[in-house]
């Protein structure tokens, strides 16, 4: 919104109608070109699709009912997108999420030491399902969970949810392991990529980034 520098607000110096109505003009041919577009690149269109939400609910539950806080694991546009979308909505009454978006092992150790793990969910996301830096979280994680002796989330445990393409992704590949060896996994079916409803953010303070 840029009320706030239009003339009539600052007065002189502010943006003109003059200045700002091509420009508007502009903008709205390139709208009507990516609105047309749309039909032959679908992710123009994936801020209006509805039709994956009820399949995340039961995540969603089952992380706002075993959970306390929830580390979302990820860098670049995997951890700032998480960051964006959890913005958009508050929730007291839900996890607090904690954005994790580097390896540095400071980080993480200060950051365990505050959390119960038994209570501690864990959504780690990568588009490629192969990023390094979000497989050493992912590690790192699951040597604190172990550590801490936390049962599996099928005897319940917190859970973790990957989220990345399909197909054959190390991500992927460490969540089927892990759900094998403890029984998680069912029918020979890969855990499905699933993101989770805004919770309560922690202050800026407390976000680790790059």
């Amino acid at each position: 919104n840029i009320d706030a520098c239009r003339q009539g607000a600052i007065g002189d110096g502010g943006v003109t109608e003059a200045i700002l109505a091509p420009l508007l003009a502009r903008a709205e041919a390139s709208l009507n070109h990516l609105r047309g577009a749309a039909a032959t690149l679908p992710h123009l269109a994936l801020a209006d699709r509805r039709d994956d939400l009820d399949l995340l609910a039961d995540y969603a539950a089952t992380l706002r009912h075993r959970c306390e806080d929830v580390l979302v694991l990820g860098t670049g546009g995997s951890n700032l997108g998480a960051v964006t979308v959890c913005a958009l909505a508050t929730d007291a009454a839900a996890p607090r999420l904690h954005f994790m978006a580097n390896i540095d092992p400071a980080s993480f150790a200060a950051l365990f030491r505050r959390l119960d793990p038994a209570r501690t969910g864990v959504i780690a996301i990568s588009k490629s399902g192969g990023t390094a830096e979000t497989l050493s979280q992912v590690l790192s994680v699951l040597a604190w969970r172990r550590a801490a002796s936390v049962a599996a989330a099928t005897a319940g445990g917190p859970p973790m949810v990957a989220i990345s393409e399909p197909g054959a992704r190390p991500l992927r590949d460490i969540a089927a392991y892990h759900g094998r060896r403890r029984g998680a996994r069912r029918r020979g079916r890969r855990p499905r990529s699933r993101p989770v409803a805004a919770g309560r953010q922690q202050p800026p303070g407390d976000r680790r980034r790059d």
